[in-house]
């Protein structure tokens, strides 16, 4: 037993030393190309973001929503969030994400044992593979196929992400950015990054879940072309708050192209780009809907989509298990911490809540028949 610990702290040293290194390449990367920074507010926390050089700013354009300025007298300028110091709002700032990129400043990370190169990779190696370590207070991953590298030190509050070279941004990334570095944090602060879609109205929202394929993201744009409110269609911020509460993260949302001529047609003005395998269209809603887009809403009930036969669409109650399912897997399996408390806190949240089926039919009438849910006239059942 006690040479497994010494093992382990061995390790934790080697990643302790290895953060610290990699401090040092971004602040080079950041003397030779230059620095620029911005504040974010996410689930009322101020997150800073501070890039060495100019060509990892489209990271910025999913976020865009969440930018804050300060000004001397400490007045916070965000659509309708304004508070003076002293107020409900944190201002200092609870993790600090540095972004750098190694072509541009001809700069490598660290060596360590641990890395791999993509010519070490087997041929046919799937293309998420990764190494990937969090169960100390330095967490980290590695990509090889794009060369990228995700760290935060949970003490320090501080990460960084770093990529060889910026032309090979994984896909995901584009339209979700730095996700796996806030899952880290929001599990030190008691929040939750769950894959989930939420829509609603006047204050209140619904929590879409299932894993990919379900219709999480054709309901929300659905939604959203019947006027309705937007929080996410992919991932969101989840906190008790005391209440369950979701907060918006990324203004992105996708759709399979080949949906947008018959369903969403004014859609198709507003694709900013296709990514993945897939070629799904992704739409920025800050710039496409920005009034549809709204930082948090409080959550009255959790949905679990199903592709029916049906003409109609219609929620069913259903059990808190079965959402729990739709929500839990997804959300945990990419994941493979042993300290998250993640499934604890998604069980909590689904207690708290009506659980519904939403048994899909044609996609213009979701929206309605998420309205029951919203205006509380549905009924539960165990």
């Amino acid at each position: 037993m006690a040479q497994s610990t010494m093992v382990q702290s061995d390790f934790d040293d080697q990643l302790d030393d290895y953060f610290e290194g990699m401090m040092t390449v971004w602040s080079q990367c950041a003397s030779r190309l230059g620095e620029s920074s911005m504040d974010l507010r996410i689930g009322g926390k101020r997150v800073r973001l501070r890039f060495a050089g100019q060509n990892l700013m489209s990271f910025v354009r999913p976020l865009a929503h969440l930018i804050v300025a300060s000004d001397s007298s400490g007045a916070e300028n965000q659509s309708g969030n304004v508070t003076k110091p002293g107020g409900d709002l944190d201002d200092s700032v609870a993790l600090e994400i540095r972004i750098g990129e190694g072509k541009s400043a001809q700069l490598r990370p660290p060596a360590a044992s641990w890395m791999m190169d993509r010519k070490d990779l087997p041929p046919g190696s799937h293309e998420f593979e990764s190494w990937r370590c969090e169960r100390g207070k330095v967490k980290i991953n590695h990509l090889p196929r794009s060369s990228s590298i995700s760290l935060f030190n949970c003490d320090q509050r501080t990460a960084c992400y770093w990529i060889d070279d910026p032309a090979e941004i994984p896909f995901y990334e584009i339209a979700s950015p730095f996700r796996t570095i806030l899952s880290w944090w929001a599990d030190t602060i008691g929040a939750q990054i769950a894959h989930a879609a939420v829509v609603g109205k006047e204050g209140r929202g619904v929590l879409l879940v299932g894993r990919g394929g379900s219709g999480k993201s054709t309901t929300a744009m659905a939604c959203v072309d019947a006027g309705l409110q937007y929080v996410s269609d992919d991932y969101v911020w989840l906190q008790m708050n005391p209440q369950p509460t979701a907060y918006c993260l990324y203004n992105s949302a996708k759709l399979h192209t080949k949906l947008l001529p018959e369903h969403f047609p004014d859609w198709q003005r507003q694709v900013a780009l296709e990514v993945g395998p897939l070629a799904k269209s992704v739409f920025f809603l800050h710039e496409s809907a920005p009034d549809l887009v709204t930082k948090h809403l409080a959550i009255c009930g959790v949905l679990s989509p199903k592709i029916t036969d049906r003409k109609q669409s219609v929620c069913l109650p259903t059990s808190r298990a079965e959402v729990l399912m739709g929500l839990g897997p997804s959300t945990l399996l990419p994941r493979r911490s042993g300290e998250s408390n993640g499934f604890a806190f998604l069980a909590q949240w689904v207690r708290e809540l009506p659980a519904y089926r939403l048994e899909l039919g044609g996609i213009p009438t979701s929206p309605a028949a998420l309205d029951a849910v919203l205006q509380n006239r549905a009924v539960h059942v165990d």
